[in-house]
């Protein structure tokens, strides 16, 4: 299987790749790659670059044998709205979240989450951005997903693709999900995921003024991790070629 790595397209030069010191660093150290090996290089514009290892006089460097474009993307646009919650929890949605094809992730801030500045949240851009990228390059991705500014419920749910298909999951809601995906085909989506405790009546309300449909994702209560990648998870399989 061949390593992936996420690039700045400015170190792509020509047929030639600069890798920065920490990706050296994992090349080098961690995966153990030498002369001759091949990696596959992305500048995240959907490009796949072939490279070959070579050490040079500034030391290990990378020679593009091919370009291809990238043909893991998910056929959808899909776009996360998950409610922040534990540390634990959020990164194993961005994490997976990634893995399984989605486009965007918003943090969203409502009445019941743990955190409710969004200032403290931007703190942890950078460690959610590692995240993001390790879990891209791992699965494959032609592109990185987008993380957007953390923003408070009433901003969020006015926000995206007028386009777009908006489920919020409600487990009040007696309406399944297959019958709302089946009723309206699209290849764009909003997914709004609620906090530990759920919505409340008032959230769910504003959120069906913007636009949202609630939708059950079945008569068992799930935790808002569990939540967050069914509903991705179901969208995908029901809407696309995967």
């Amino acid at each position: 299987m061949m390593h992936h790595f996420f690039l700045p397209p400015e170190l792509i030069q020509g047929s030639v790749v600069i890798f920065p010191d920490a990706t050296l660093h994992q090349i080098q150290r961690v995966l153990r790659l030498h002369d001759g090996d091949c990696v596959m290089v992305l500048d995240n514009s959907g490009k796949w670059y072939q490279t070959l290892l070579k050490t040079g006089s500034q030391g290990l460097i990378g020679q593009v044998l091919t370009i291809k474009e990238a043909d893991t993307e998910p056929d959808l646009h899909i776009r996360l709205m998950a409610c922040v919650s534990q540390r634990e929890k959020y990164e194993w949605i961005l994490q997976k979240g990634t893995e399984l094809g989605v486009s965007e992730f918003l943090p969203v801030i409502s009445h019941r989450t743990l955190i409710q500045k969004p200032a403290v949240i931007e703190k942890k851009r950078s460690r959610w951005e590692a995240i993001l990228r390790e879990a891209a390059e791992q699965s494959h991705r032609g592109k990185l997903p987008i993380l957007e500014p953390a923003m408070n419920f009433g901003e969020a749910i006015q926000t995206g693709d007028p386009a777009s298909l908006r489920l919020i999951a409600h487990t009040a809601d007696l309406t399944p999900l297959k019958d709302t995906l089946e009723n309206h085909p699209v290849e764009t989506y909003d997914l709004l995921v609620g906090p530990e405790g759920g919505f409340t009546a008032e959230e769910v309300q504003s959120a069906v003024q913007a636009g949202f449909y609630p939708v059950s994702l079945g008569k068992r209560i799930l935790r808002m991790e569990t939540a967050a990648l069914a509903i991705v998870t179901a969208v995908i399989f029901h809407s696309s070629n995967e």
